[in-house]
């Protein structure tokens, strides 16, 4: 996927609450807002941005208790953490982005790897 595949002429400059929901899903636990809202709109666009947002904070818990696990390791421990640490921050980062461009750019695409599973229907 390269960045000359997407035509930026549709992106729509209006105030979308569904979209700034959307953008919230991939931050963090702020997912919740638009899981909250999304109750009874039943917005499929919406859905699928909490289920992937869901699912990216589920992958920051999983690598926060990793990092905990690794620095409990004698000696060596501290400084892989670090490196694990810093390449967990950038992984997330990256994800964050891409789920970001998808929702600016109305598009319904999985995050690659983990974003086929789903949670929310």
């Amino acid at each position: 996927m390269k960045l000359s595949d997407f035509d930026f002429s549709s992106i729509d400059t209006k105030f979308d609450p569904i979209k700034i929901m959307s953008l919230l899903a991939y931050i963090g636990p702020f997912f919740l807002v638009g899981l909250i809202i999304n109750f009874k709109k039943k917005t499929p666009s919406l859905w699928f941005h909490i289920n992937q947002g869901f699912i990216l904070f589920m992958v920051e818990i999983v690598m926060g208790v990793m990092y905990y696990l690794i620095g409990l390791i004698p000696f060596a421990g501290a400084i892989l953490g670090y490196v694990f640490r810093l390449v967990a921050i950038a992984v997330v980062l990256v994800y964050v982005v891409i789920g970001i461009i998808h929702v600016v750019l109305s598009v319904l695409r999985p995050l690659p790897y983990f974003g086929d599973v789903k949670i929310f229907k």
